[in-house]
C-alpha cells in the first residue's frame, strides 16, 4: 500500500523536542520524520488511491462523491493531426460543441474517400412485416426492417405486380350500366402480399377483347369486399349503402386500340390509390355504353398495380 505523504515546510520548528531538517518531512499516517526520495533532483511521488485521491484502482467501483482529475481535450476542424508519428501521446481531440471526434463521423457534405472506416449499420429480417413485432407504440425506436434478400421495407416504393382476369361475358346485348361477369360474382385479385392497412396504387388497366368491341367500360375499385350487393350479370349494377362506401375510385376506359381480329381498351393513367382494409382487391367491371359480345368474345382484364 503506497504511502500517503504530507510536505511540510518549515523554516524553524521543533517537534517532539526535535528539529525538523528542510530535507525532511512529518508522514501523516505516524507521525515520524522521513526523508523525500528524490531522481535526478526531482521529488519522486506516489500518487495514493481510494474515493478522496486522484488515483483510483484498476476495477475499483465508483462511489458518487468519488475525487478525479478533469480531463480536456483540444477543440480542432477539419480532423488536423495534433502529433507527429505514429505511438505519440495526443490529446484528445474535440469540435466546438465537445463532442469527441472519431475516425468514423463526417460533416455534412464533407467527401468520403477510398479506405475510410464507415459504421455498419444492421437491420432485423421480417420477411411478412409483421405488425408490432419490432416497436410496441407509437413513436418507439425502431431497429431498420428488411426482407430475406436484405431489401429495405419501405412506406413507397414496392414492387408492381400485375393480376390477368378472364371475365366470361353473356352474348346478348348489355345496356349501359350493366354489370358484366357471367359467374355473378365480384372479380377480385385475392393475396395481393399485404398485412392490411397498406396502400395500393393501381397503375395501369388494360381490357383485351377477341371481338374488338371497342366500347366505354368502368372499373370499380373496393377497399373491401362489397359481399351485401347482389351482382347479376347483364342487369343493373347495383351496389347497397353499406357496399357503396367501399368504393374508393371509379376508373372509365375510354380509350381503344383495335388489330385486325381483336382489339384492348385501355387507362395508362388511372390516378387510383387507396389504403387495403384486407388482403384482397375487389373490382367490378361494368358497360359504359351499350355493348354486345359474341361467342367468339374472350375478355380479359389486366390491372397492374402496387403495394407499399
Amino acid at each position: 500500500m503506497m504511502k500517503k505523504l504530507a510536505l511540510v515546510l518549515i523554516i524553524s520548528a521543533l517537534v517532539s523536542n526535535s528539529a525538523l531538517a528542510l530535507n525532511e518531512c512529518i508522514d501523516a499516517t505516524t507521525g515520524n520524520f522521513d526523508t523525500p526520495q528524490c531522481t535526478s533532483g526531482k521529488l519522486d511521488v506516489n500518487v495514493a488511491t481510494g474515493t478522496d485521491s486522484v488515483g483510483k484502482d484498476e476495477d475499483a467501483a465508483h462511489t458518487t462523491g468519488d475525487t478525479g482529475s478533469f480531463i480536456l481535450g483540444v477543440y480542432g476542424t477539419g480532423h488536423a493531426a495534433l502529433s507527429g508519428n505514429v505511438g505519440d501521446y495526443t490529446p484528445i481531440a474535440v469540435t466546438a460543441a465537445g463532442e469527441v471526434i472519431t475516425t468514423t463521423k463526417f460533416q455534412e457534405d464533407e467527401g468520403i474517400g477510398n479506405g475510410d472506416d464507415l459504421f455498419l449499420s444492421g437491420a432485423v429480417r421480417d420477411d411478412a412485416l409483421t405488425s408490432g413485432a419490432n416497436a410496441n407504440a407509437d413513436l418507439d425506436a425502431v431497429p431498420l426492417i428488411t426482407d430475406g434478400f436484405g431489401k429495405l421495407w419501405t412506406t413507397g416504393g414496392g414492387e408492381v405486380e400485375t393480376s390477368i382476369q378472364a371475365i366470361a361475358t353473356d352474348t346478348g346485348a348489355y345496356a349501359d350500366g350493366d354489370y358484366i361477369n357471367d359467374a355473378d360474382t365480384i372479380t377480385s385479385i385475392a393475396s395481393v402480399g399485404v398485412t392490411g392497412e397498406d396502400h395500393v396504387t393501381i397503375l395501369d388497366i388494360v381490357v383485351s377483347d377477341e371481338g374488338k368491341e371497342g366500347k366505354n367500360l368502368e372499373i370499380w375499385f373496393f377497399n373491401a369486399n362489397p359481399s351485401g350487393s347482389t351482382f347479376t350479370d347483364n342487369g343493373a349494377f347495383t351496389l347497397i349503402d353499406a357496399d357503396l362506401v367501399k368504393t374508393v375510385c371509379v376508373v372509365p376506359i375510354t380509350q381503344h386500340f383495335a388489330a385486325a381480329d381483336n382489339g384492348v381498351s385501355v387507362n395508362h393513367e388511372p390516378n387510383c390509390a387507396f389504403e387495403l382494409a384486407g388482403t384482397a382487391i375487389y373490382m367490378a367491371i361494368v358497360a359504359g355504353e351499350a355493348v354486345t359480345f359474341d361467342a367468339a368474345d374472350a375478355v380479359q382484364l389486366a390491372v397492374t398495380y402496387q403495394v407499399n
